[in-house]
Order: structure tokens, then C-alpha cells, then sequence
């Protein structure tokens, strides 16, 4: 990095900290940060452009757009992470290597590369890479003469300041108020613009320079026998094959025999475990990239050993997940559709996606498949549930239960965000009275709280608000 780009990138830093001090300061600051984040994109592809780097920043930038296209609590969360994943990649580009050379423990350099660059960024470019040393005398000069200058003009400023005080109440009035404003905010205004400042440098910085970190020489400390992975192998095909030998009893035993075994009705046993299996599965996969990835290389028997132990837990995990889609089926049948189960549904099907994809590229020897894999696998699938609208799917699916007779919950309903709006007006008309009524004087009551905090600070938008929200 030459000391001219590393000046730059810090009074870049710090306008992106004045910048989020001003964007931030909403309840839900959600297009005040898509809009921070959309220039701090444009401020990192200016510094330098490369041709990988570039189309990672559109990526980042088109995840950005999507924070403001959706307003779900939960697709929210999930499109921030996707984004800060995506900037994770970034970093993990300093490392001088393609993203076709991407390994699954990459993902652990990658983060640790990413917090190195936030945490020791700022100082590196203040002491190092801006190189002030190499400043002219003039210029060091001037620096110090300022300083001596503000020293001697603050007593001549805050006399002058106190005597137009004295001589106009209307100025007192206003240095009063003033004063109070910086008595309560100056220190948390100074906190945040330094804060995001100090992130901004480092992470401008750390995407810029190639860090010094080879992930061969972990390999080769670490590689280990198949004998230290047989363990939680073998012990998690026997837990797994119990356990599925039980779903099966279950399965012809039917509701007797739930009920007299586990002291549950079907409904709770549908309720309850859902999301441990989904949990279950992620583990199983994390587990064996782990031995994958510090199986000794050279020796082929144990290699082929794991292969058959790992098809034998996918098709087990398979199972699984099976049972999970099962249970599912049942808690809809019983108490209807939230959007919790939605989502936990959508990541059984990443989960599913994933473990279908190690089978076929580590399992059979192209482990350096995998990793760009799940990337395509998981665009698709955030792209995809963004599409679909989870929240939309929700109230849908329970007014169709509501036509069969059953339970709609009006209360649930109107807590749901500006995507589930239009969908809440079609099943109003769907309905009947009086739920229609009930339903209709809910929402608005809910949406009066909500636009008197929304309606006069464009920080908060999202574009389902500006269409649906505000005209409640």
C-alpha cells in the first residue's frame, strides 16, 4: 500500500464515521444503514478496482438492497449476515488467493483475517503506511504552527464568545441550548463517528493488503488419523441410527404409543424438537469437514473409510431431516404457520442443499468444489426466500386454515411487518365478519403506534413501508 492511498483511506474513514452518526440515529435505522453501507461500497471499490474484488462489492451491494426490500424481523437478519459474509469475503480476498481457491476453513482464516483488520488496521495506517515521516518540512511545519495557533486563539474565542453573550439575550439563549446539546450528545457523537471511523479504516485497509497468513502450514501441523475422528464418527452413527429406529416405533405405534412412552400428545411431540434436528444436522455436517479437513492426506484407506462412514451419516442425517419435515407437517396441522417455523423450514432445505452437495464433491474426493458450492447454493436460496416472503406464505397459509374452520390468530397477525400487509387486506376478505372487522381494526391500531415513530424519519424506511405502511 503506497502512504498516498493510505492517507486517503483515512479521512475517507472518518467521513464514513460522521456519516453513520447522522444515518444510525433512528430506532431501526434500516434505509440509514443500507444507505451507509451503499457508500462505504462505492468508497472501498474507488480505492481499487480488481476484477474479483469488484463483482464481491456488487454482491455486497445487491445484499444491501435487499435490507430495504424486505421488512421481516427474521429475513432481515438473515440478509445482514448474508452481507456481512460477504464482506468477510472481502477480506478474505487480502489474502491474495481467488475465491475459486475458497477451502471451508477459509471461513475461519477469513474471520480472523476480518477482526485482525478492524482491530489493528487503524493504528498500521496511522504508524505505518502512511509513512509521516516521509512528510516535508513544510508540511510538519504547518501542523505544528496550527496547533500553536489554536492554543493561543481559545481564550481570544471564548472571550469574545461570553461577550456577544452579554450583549444579545437571543445568542445566550442559543449558547445555552446549544450547550445542553453538547453536555448530553457530544460524547456519544464522538464515540460512534470514531467508532465507525476506526471500523472503516481497518476494514478498507484489510481489504486492500494481502495478509501474510499461509493455510497449507496449518494443514500439515494438524493432520491427524482417521483413529482420532472414529469417536465422534462411530458414536454419532449409533446415536443417529437409535434414534431414527424410535421414529420409526413411533411412526406404526402411532398416538397410544407417543403418549404412553413419552407422556406427550402428537401435537407437542410435533412442537417440540424441530428446530434440535435442524441443529443436529448442522452439527453432523460441521463434524465431518472437520475430519475432511485434518484427515491425513497421503493415506488412501482411511480416506476411503470416512467416505463410507460419512455416506452412511448423510443418508442417517437424510433421515433425519425427513423426520423433522414430518413433525412439521404436523405442527401445521395442529396450531397453523409462524414465521419462526418458516424460516426453520427454509434452513432444513439450505441444510439438505448443503449436505447433498458435500456428498457429491467431498465424498468424492473434490473437496475444493465444495466451498464455492455453498455460496451458488446459498445465493439461490436467500434470493429465493426473499422472493417468496415468508411472511406472506405465513398469513396465506393460515387463512386457508381458517376456511377449513380452524383457529386464525388475529393478535399474531397484525405483529407482522409491512410484507405480510397486502396479504392481511386479501384474508380480511376472506375471512368473514366479524374476524374481517377484528382483524382490519387490529392492524390499524398496530400500524397507528408504528407510524408515529416511522412516518417523519426516512431512516427507517424500507420500500414495503413506503407502499403498504404508511397508508394504514
Amino acid at each position: 500500500m503506497t502512504p498516498a492511498l493510505a492517507r486517503l483511506i483515512l479521512p475517507t474513514a472518518l467521513a464514513l464515521g460522521l456519516l453513520a452518526d447522522y444515518l444510525f440515529r433512528a430506532h431501526q435505522p434500516r434505509a440509514g444503514f443500507a444507505v451507509w453501507c451503499l457508500v462505504a461500497l462505492g468508497a472501498a471499490l474507488l480505492l481499487q478496482r480488481e476484477r474479483e474484488r469488484t463483482l464481491i462489492i456488487g454482491a455486497a451491494a445487491a445484499l444491501v438492497l435487499l435490507l430495504v426490500l424486505r421488512e421481516a424481523p427474521i429475513l432481515y437478519a438473515l440478509n445482514g449476515f448474508a452481507l456481512f459474509i460477504t464482506l468477510l469475503l472481502v477480506a478474505w480476498r487480502a489474502l491474495g488467493r481467488s475465491v475459486a481457491q475458497l477451502e471451508p476453513r477459509d471461513a475461519l482464516i477469513g474471520g480472523v483475517a476480518a477482526v485482525a483488520s478492524l482491530a489493528g488496521g487503524t493504528p498500521t495506517l496511522l504508524m505505518r503506511d502512511a509513512n509521516a515521516s516521509a512528510l516535508g518540512e513544510q508540511v510538519k511545519g504547518n501542523y505544528k504552527t496550527f496547533g500553536i495557533g489554536a492554543i493561543v486563539a481559545l481564550p481570544v474565542l471564548l472571550m469574545v464568545t461570553g461577550l456577544l453573550a452579554s450583549a444579545d439575550p437571543l445568542f445566550a439563549g442559543f449558547l445555552d441550548e446549544a450547550g445542553a446539546l453538547l453536555d448530553t450528545t457530544l460524547a456519544e457523537h464522538i464515540g460512534v463517528t470514531l467508532a465507525t471511523a476506526w471500523i472503516s479504516a481497518g476494514a478498507l485497509r484489510g481489504s486492500l493488503v494481502p495478509l501474510a497468513i499461509d493455510g497449507t502450514r496449518f494443514r500439515k501441523t494438524w493432520e491427524l488419523p482417521l483413529s482420532t475422528f472414529l469417536p465422534a464418527l462411530g458414536g454419532l452413527t449409533l446415536l443417529l441410527s437409535a434414534w431414527i429406529g424410535l421414529q420409526v416405533r413411533a411412526m406404526f405405534g402411532g398416538a397410544a404409543y407417543v403418549a404412553a412412552t413419552s407422556g406427550v400428545t402428537v401435537a407437542e411431540y410435533a412442537r417440540n424438537g424441530f428446530f434440535e434436528l435442524i441443529v443436529i444436522a448442522g452439527m453432523v455436517l460441521a463434524v465431518l469437514l472437520v475430519t475432511d479437513d485434518l484427515l491425513v492426506r497421503g493415506a488412501e484407506s482411511a480416506r476411503r473409510s470416512f467416505r463410507t462412514l460419512g455416506g452412511i451419516l448423510i443418508a442417517l442425517v437424510a433421515a433425519v431431516l425427513v423426520s423433522a419435515l414430518m413433525r412439521l407437517s404436523l405442527y401445521l396441522g395442529f396450531y397453523g404457520l409462524t414465521e419462526d417455523r418458516v424460516m426453520a423450514l427454509a434452513v432444513l432445505v439450505w441444510v439438505a442443499a448443503v449436505l447433498g452437495w458435500f456428498a457429491f464433491t467431498v465424498l468424492r474426493g473434490e473437496r475444493l468444489r465444495f466451498a464455492r458450492g455453498v455460496l451458488a447454493i446459498s445465493a439461490v436460496w436467500l434470493g429465493l426466500l426473499n422472493l417468496a416472503n415468508p411472511e406472506r406464505w405465513v398469513v396465506e397459509t393460515n387463512v386457508r386454515r381458517a376456511e377449513r374452520g380452524l383457529d386464525f390468530d388475529i393478535a399474531y397477525h397484525a405483529t407482522l411487518s409491512a410484507d405480510a400487509l397486502p396479504a392481511l387486506e386479501r384474508a380480511a376478505e376472506r375471512l368473514g365478519e366479524p374476524r374481517a372487522t377484528e382483524l382490519r381494526t387490529a392492524v390499524a391500531a398496530r400500524w397507528t403506534e408504528r407510524n408515529a415513530r416511522r412516518a417523519n424519519d426516512w431512516r427507517e424506511w424500507t420500500l414495503p413501508y413506503l407502499l403498504h405502511g404508511r397508508t394504514q
